[in-house]
């Protein structure tokens, strides 16, 4: 697992009250569904920290990785530091001012075509 000091945080306070209005001009611009790429800046056993370059953190759960449904990932298995990948707007998690993201195609949320 990597962790990231809070020197290597490039998000700083993010969940401060003087962001409330940085993160609401990020929800205004993203869509859901809308797709984003960035690198990984950490790795936890639930998922990955992405940089999306919105000045906050997006997710990547690993339910929400790319063949998740077909096989188990060990933390061996995610995507390094560094690597930069490609996902989709799910949602978004207005306690943790996180970006929720999704490389599932189809997705039962996104995609009707289901």
């Amino acid at each position: 697992m990597s962790v990231i000091s809070d020197a290597e945080w490039p998000f700083g306070d993010h969940l401060s009250p003087d962001k409330a209005g940085e993160w609401a001009a990020v929800q205004a611009q993203l869509a859901v569904g809308e797709s984003v790429r960035g690198p990984v800046i950490a790795r936890r056993p639930f998922g990955v920290f992405v940089d999306i370059g919105v000045g906050f953190p997006a997710l990547l759960e690993v339910i929400q990785f790319l063949d998740a449904r077909q096989r188990r990932y060990s933390l061996d298995d995610y995507p390094a530091i560094g690597e930069t990948i490609t996902a989709r707007v799910v949602a978004f998690n207005d306690q943790n001012r996180q970006v929720c993201l999704t490389q599932l195609t189809p997705h039962p949320y996104l995609d009707a075509s289901r």
